[in-house]
């Protein structure tokens, strides 16, 4: 009964079409985000400057030594003026490397396919998702991709023959282990049970494939599963 009213709080909290958002959306296929280095610049400071937007639990440390200017220029450097599609397995090392943070330990909060309650969830636990660190806070819901004429393609990001070719397909499974890696005693994950017939726990998930060989047993002390399903659904995981 209290995980069913649970849930059904955290569903009722969750933003609905038309609620104000803190970062905007952009669909798949959709263009390189305008004015993307001063955004995710801005984004920097505001971190830094603990600056807390809607539906975000950030860390805040007002002695955070990072550097807003060289950090979009380790992003940049990997993707401006690069073809899209042949950044290569190293690209954006430096960038999720000189964002890394500690978080204290029990507070690292994973998800697969349950963004926006997560994060709801994660206000009420005061734990941390990606999206709450600085790296997942500068580039979260931003969309990008290179262009060797124009730095950035602003119309329309192109189809790579595989996601994983694609920047977004390298930089987030990248940011993903990095925040992983760093977790520490307990550690909890809420994953979808609405799939449409398909696991929770699937191979080709991030969480699955890229963020649990990342935890680390000399640290991590348990793993809770969360598992939340859409209202009226009643079938079976």
């Amino acid at each position: 009964m209290f995980i069913f009213l649970m849930l059904s709080l955290l569903a009722a909290l969750t933003p609905q079409e038309g609620d104000t958002y803190r970062f905007p959306r952009y669909p798949a296929g959709d263009g390189t985000t305008p004015n993307i280095l001063d955004l995710i610049e801005g984004r920097c400071f505001e971190y830094l400057e603990c600056v807390p937007p809607i539906n975000s639990n950030i860390e805040c440390d007002p002695d955070f030594s990072f550097n807003c200017t060289s950090l979009v220029m380790d992003f940049k450097k990997d993707i401006a003026y690069q073809e899209p599609c042949t950044l290569g397995p190293d690209a954006f090392e430096d960038f999720v490397n000189n964002t890394a943070q500690e978080f204290p330990p029990n507070s690292h909060l994973l998800w697969s396919g349950t963004k926006e309650i997560s994060h709801v969830y994660g206000l009420f636990t005061k734990r941390k998702t990606l999206e709450d660190s600085l790296v997942g806070f500068m580039m979260n819901d931003v969309a990008f991709c290179g262009s060797v004429e124009t730095g950035f393609d602003f119309r329309q990001c192109p189809s790579c023959q595989t996601f994983s070719e694609s920047a977004s397909g390298i930089f987030w499974p990248k940011a993903s282990a990095k925040f992983a890696s760093l977790a520490s005693g307990e550690v909890e994950v809420v994953l979808s049970a609405s799939n449409g017939g398909r696991p929770s726990f699937r191979n080709g998930s991030i969480f699955r494939s890229i963020e649990v060989p990342k935890l680390t047993s000399s640290k991590v002390s348990k793993l809770t599963t969360i598992l939340v399903r859409d209202l009226g659904d009643n079938s079976t995981t």
